[in-house]
């Protein structure tokens, strides 16, 4: 079975979530919801993460990884 990791940046607010192990019907259901935050202007974007990254690893300068970021939005 596949698995997805995704991650989910938040433009304005330099956070970004990470997703990990998400099946195809999750993968597709988190797409449809940044999909219709991008529409109603939200500047976010979302990309996959191709390796298996443990989440105290993840590091892209200026961001800070959060748990809640889909909750804050």
């Amino acid at each position: 079975m596949i698995k997805y990791n995704e991650l989910l940046i938040d433009e304005d607010s330099k956070t970004m979530q990470l997703f990990k192990g998400l099946s195809v019907e999750e993968d597709h259901l988190l797409t449809k919801r940044v999909d219709a935050l991008i529409r109603q202007g939200k500047n976010i974007r979302m990309q996959v993460i191709a390796i298996d990254k443990e989440e105290g690893n993840l590091y892209i300068e200026g961001y800070t990884l959060v748990e809640d970021l889909l909750d804050n939005l």
